[in-house]
């Protein structure tokens, strides 16, 4: 069986799969505005045996929903152009037209306290935290059935990606002396240890990591707290997997505390946090580039 991919960390890519030993293959739709973010859910779910289409945010994933068939869908809950509440209340209005209602799971990063409640109550149907263990992965997909859908589209074999495929190397050990280094043995396991993974999510992440700083400095000039907090929590998505728990804790932390008690409240360590991000951005560069070498 082949596989139909437009771009690998597009908006919307597709591979087929063979389904898990003893189980059915599912096809599933995962809905993210951080590339990083799904690709590792797409690897992830794959390496399980189900069928992953990407969605780069809430209103494109209505409008693949609406066009095609799935058994599961994992909603990002922050994006900026529809949110996970608002993109899920409309899958709904389609399953209630179609009469067929599957499940669809929140997904957040480091989730902040009620996030659970919240999502439940918002008529999620489960809750999973990034960066997704696979083991949670499992848990929910091992639950869900197919839907009486359609059998999905025929799909087509993969053309390959251009450009340079790095040559791959052991990994040695990093010892971080501080939260703001690269760790490649934080980032591998989060890669389920598959270093070509790793490699290709670095530059994925590198090829976005100027505009993660540059729009949490933007909207700190202009005092616009929603986008503060935004740009916060998209840039600890996006770091979590690289770095020290600690350097994605602090950005938690600017989210929240921009959150609830204003972007002021945030002042006395933006500074060093920039600084810590710059310098992880840094150092994954030099490691992708000494192994593309």
């Amino acid at each position: 069986m082949g596989t139909r991919r437009r771009d690998p960390v597009g908006d919307a890519a597709s591979q087929a799969a063979t389904g898990p030993a003893g189980g059915p293959s599912l096809r599933v739709l995962v809905v993210d505005d951080v590339a990083v973010n799904r690709r590792i859910a797409q690897a992830k779910i794959e390496k399980l045996g189900h069928t992953v289409t990407q969605a780069d945010g809430g209103r494109r994933a209505v409008e693949i929903y609406a066009s095609r068939q799935f058994d599961i869908v994992f909603m990002d809950i922050q994006m900026p152009d529809l949110d996970g509440f608002e993109a899920t209340a409309m899958i709904r209005e389609v399953q209630a037209r179609t009469g067929v209602r599957i499940p669809v799971v929140a997904m957040t990063a480091m989730a902040m306290k009620g996030d659970r409640e919240k999502c439940l109550a918002a008529g999620l149907d489960d809750y999973i935290s990034k960066p997704i263990e696979a083991g949670a992965l499992e848990r929910i997909l091992g639950s869900v059935a197919p839907s009486a859908a359609a059998p999905p589209e025929p799909v087509e074999t993969s053309q390959p990606v251009s450009g340079p495929v790095p040559e791959i190397h052991p990994i040695p050990f990093v010892n971080p002396s501080s939260r703001g280094a690269f760790d490649p043995q934080t980032a591998l396991p989060r890669c389920m240890g598959e270093e070509a993974l790793l490699h290709e999510l670095l530059s994925v992440y590198l090829a976005d990591s100027a505009s993660y700083l540059s729009n949490l400095r933007e909207a700190w000039k202009a005092s616009d707290q929603a986008r503060f907090v935004r740009a916060a929590h998209k840039l600890k998505g996006a770091i979590s997997y690289f770095c020290s728990d600690e350097l994605a804790a602090e950005a938690r932390w600017l989210e929240e505390t921009a959150a609830r008690q204003g972007m002021a409240a945030c002042a006395a360590r933006l500074e060093q946090f920039e600084a810590d991000v710059e310098r992880m951005n840094h150092e994954a560069s030099d490691f992708a580039l000494r192994k593309a070498a």
